[in-house]
């Protein structure tokens, strides 16, 4: 029997904060070859017709990230699953939508908000916020500053190594345990605990395969700072086990063949 459903998109906003992705390039003859020309003597006149200017566009698509495909180039190789880094001095801003349907009681919706920014020598910063809305209930669940480094350019190291740190700042409240809401009649007593803060390291692998294949891997430890409860709400994403203790670990992993 199928207990839970889970839906999640993306819409990203991608661009370059130094330099833009489409060039155009004109080339014209000079203002005065523009208009009409006309040259006389004694036995004829001859008229020459006006020169059209000559336009060439050309567009290229934005570039890679130290060599790196478009495809890993963009912060996000799908809505959960991150690969590589961005180009320097480019901003990427992402707006991601998670939804589980359970096979009993209310939905839960998770709102995603990130924006990040490459910097030089394979660095880059981003700033996340969260939002969860839950049996009526919405918080403003968590805010988290994040920051990965690659080891190398690309192709330089198989697999293309990055490493990953976040610090989540828990702003709202556990509104559900992770995995299905309890029966009606069992909910915490006292309402809903607090989020606590958490850190959260990440290695994260990505490699294309000749010209059809694109794949990118992340595993990740993450860990509560306070409370013992050791439940880390939307953990139930990924496949993960935890220890008891308030730490998580887990892996994630995706793949795109291109036609």
């Amino acid at each position: 029997m199928l207990n839970r459903l889970s839906v999640c998109f993306r819409l990203s906003i991608y661009g370059l904060a130094l330099a833009g992705g489409l060039l155009g390039v004109a080339t014209s003859s000079a203002q005065d070859a523009l208009a009409p020309r006309s040259t006389t003597t004694a036995a004829t006149t001859t008229a020459t017709a006006p020169t059209e200017p000559t336009l060439v566009v050309t567009g290229d698509e934005l570039p890679g990230a130290y060599g790196a495909p478009g495809a890993f180039s963009r912060s996000r190789f799908s809505p959960l699953t991150t690969a590589y880094v961005l180009p320097p001095g480019s901003v990427y801003a992402a707006f991601i939508y998670e939804g589980d349907v359970f096979h009993e009681g209310k939905p839960d919706h998770l709102f995603t908000e990130e924006v990040e920014v490459g910097l030089p020598y394979r660095f880059g910063i981003a700033l996340e916020n969260r939002v969860e809305r839950f049996a009526g209930d919405t918080e403003n669940s968590a805010f988290s500053v994040e920051a990965r480094y690659a080891l190398a350019d690309w192709g330089k190291i198989p697999l293309n190594p990055t490493l990953f740190a976040e610090y989540r700042f828990g702003t709202g409240k556990i509104l559900h345990e992770e995995g299905p809401p309890p029966p009606p009649g069992k909910e915490e007593e006292g309402g809903p605990p607090d989020l606590p803060d958490a850190y959260e390291f990440r290695l994260l692998l990505s490699q294309e395969f000749g010209e059809r294949v694109e794949w990118a891997f992340n595993a990740f430890f993450e860990r509560e700072n306070v409370g013992a409860s050791g439940v880390l709400p939307r953990a139930s994403r990924r496949r993960s086990c935890s220890n008891g203790n308030g730490s998580k670990s887990a892996w994630k992993c995706g793949i795109r063949i291109l036609p």
